[in-house]
């Protein structure tokens, strides 16, 4: 059986990190809410359908969760992996090899709360973003 890690962040978060990573070139949709939105909301379809084809293949990781409890959650992550737990699962900051992604310096620090609700530091795009995320049927009003 296939074993597929899916990595979920809110999606105030998760748009506002998006609209504020300059990415290389091609990836225009990057500073449009709509468009951010649309893709959010197509990431929640194409997890619902897969969850649904492939039943019981599916571990669904929360940005948050890792955030509030990483021990924990690598634990039941590796677990789920069927791999034991290391330590360096954890200090995975320490190590010195090059990284070449948009998040090359979050990675050299531990796990950390700081773009837990980051999207608060941005009150001027709220409404914008809100108002995307809702025609695309990610917020309702409880959200």
């Amino acid at each position: 059986m296939q074993k597929i890690v899916w990595y979920v962040r809110g999606p105030r978060d998760c748009a506002v990190s998006i609209f504020n990573t300059y990415f290389a070139k091609g990836h225009l949709y990057t500073t449009d809410f709509e468009a951010i939105a649309e893709l959010y909301a197509l990431h929640e379809e194409a997890l619902k359908y897969w969850q649904k084809s492939f039943p019981g293949q599916f571990y669904v990781q929360s940005y948050e969760s890792m955030v509030a409890s990483p021990e924990t959650e690598v634990r039941d992550l590796l677990k789920y992996c069927g791999l034991p737990m290391e330590e360096a699962c954890l200090n995975f900051h320490q190590r010195d090899n090059s990284v070449h992604t948009a998040s090359m310096t979050q990675v050299r620090k531990p796990i950390n709360s700081d773009l837990v609700a980051c999207c608060q530091r941005y009150q001027s795009y709220q409404p914008a973003l809100d108002n995307a995320l809702k025609r695309h049927g990610i917020l309702t009003q409880t959200s």
